[in-house]
């Protein structure tokens, strides 16, 4: 006899419990006949016959034919190795959300206290995706270029300077910080606190709040039209800063977007080494500017961009929206929260490999509940799931396993 769960969903199906046959004769005859089309196939159709001393027909014979070219077929494709590797994958995603959803589908998890407490039900969450830049449509754009001065080189400094222009008009503001300026931020752009007032370069200068500031910002951009801000290096820093206060302050910019002119200018200029703005304004128009001064930087980044003629599509084809860069805060804000949370396996695992798990979205109490859920098997399965796309959550490296398992095994 093969299997013995193929022979009983055979049975099934030949003998089924919502029918009575348990008290006829054709209970033994069913139960056979179930069993040996599982073992035999459907040439002990054929057999019966013969011991019938009955000729089976035309239609039976072409009936038995098709069933033999079927079972054939199946038993190849399930002995490929595209069927095993499936059928393994479909196994260990089963595994993997049992592991990832804890007891909450468990039979009778309402009659177990313990199983129903809040670290038995929670849910280890999905791998989070990084955001990917949307081009912002065609239309009639105003082209603002934009900077920001901040205490320090993070995207989570405060603003100390922000300054636009658009052909010959501009705004700028100094904004006097909340939090204090670090020295290699006073160092770069000669901004400082002192007794109070705000210098730069030793010169007080009038600075207003960040409230202020933005609300004159707002009032500033209604006079264009579908404004897009262009900075240069803004995808990483400039237009996070700059959206994330707004979220903390309750603003809303009326902007379409932004451009990051670093980008422009690395298809522009394919053959440079160095795409830092004084060196292009430097080697492209034969100048020199105070770099590091949001004003100063504007203005250059314009006529800049003026000189090498840059078209208006090309500046498009570089741009983001807007929703872009605040999916973008949130994705860090997760990030940082369960990179920090990481910090017990800082002793085991390299800073690239805890911020490759962060970015996936597990922090170490995730780790934890797959370890005590799954043990060493949870835990692998949960870093080495793939997503629908096939893309690998964490890693698949046996020696990564190891230092995590030893870690929560001690």
């Amino acid at each position: 006899m093969g299997s013995t769960q193929g022979n009983e969903l055979r049975k099934i199906t030949k003998n089924p419990k919502n029918r009575f046959y348990g008290g006829y004769e054709s209970t033994a005859f069913r139960v056979a006949a179930a069993i040996s089309q599982k073992n035999i196939g459907h040439d002990a159709l054929s057999k019966v016959y013969e011991n019938l001393l009955l000729s089976p027909g035309k239609n039976t014979q072409l009936f038995l034919a098709r069933a033999a070219n079927k079972r054939a077929y199946n038993k190849h494709i399930k002995s490929s190795i595209a069927y095993n590797k499936r059928r393994h994958e479909l196994v260990f995603n089963d595994k993997t959300a049992e592991i990832k959803e804890g007891t909450t589908y468990q039979s009778g998890v309402d009659l177990n206290p313990s199983a129903t407490s809040s670290a038995s039900t929670e849910e280890i969450p999905d791998t989070i995706v990084r955001p990917t830049p949307t081009v912002v449509d065609k239309g009639n754009h105003t082209f603002i270029y934009f900077e920001l001065e901040t205490t320090g080189l993070g995207t989570s400094c405060d603003i100390i300077q922000l300054a636009c222009v658009a052909g010959e008009d501009s705004f700028n503001r100094y904004v006097f910080p909340k939090s204090p300026i670090t020295d290699g931020a006073t160092a770069v752009t000669g901004l400082y606190v002192a007794s109070g007032k705000m210098y730069f370069h030793k010169n007080k200068v009038d600075s207003v709040s960040v409230e202020g500031c933005l609300e004159d910002f707002t009032q500033w951009l209604k006079q264009y039209s579908k404004p897009l801000l262009v900075c240069h290096n803004g995808r990483a820093f400039d237009s996070i800063n700059l959206l994330k206060t707004c979220q903390n302050n309750s603003f809303s910019l009326p902007i379409e977007g932004f451009v990051d002119s670093l980008f422009v200018f690395r298809e522009a200029l394919p053959d440079r080494k160095c795409y830092k703005l004084e060196a292009l304004v430097k080697d492209c128009m034969s100048m020199s500017f105070k770099a590091h001064s949001a004003h100063e930087d504007v203005k250059a980044l314009q006529s800049l961009v003026l000189q090498c003629k840059i078209s208006c599509d090309v500046l498009l084809k570089h741009s983001f929206s807007v929703e872009y860069v605040t999916s973008s805060i949130d994705y860090k804000s997760k990030t940082d929260e369960c990179l920090g949370s990481l910090q017990p396996l800082s002793n085991c695992l390299s800073k690239y490999m805890l911020r490759k798990i962060a970015q996936s979205g597990l922090s170490y109490q995730h780790l934890k509940m797959a370890y005590e859920r799954g043990g060493p098997e949870g835990l692998e399965n949960t870093l080495s799931e793939t997503n629908s796309d096939g893309i690998l959550r964490v890693a698949k490296t046996r020696s990564i396993f190891s230092k995590i398992i030893n870690h929560f095994s001690n």
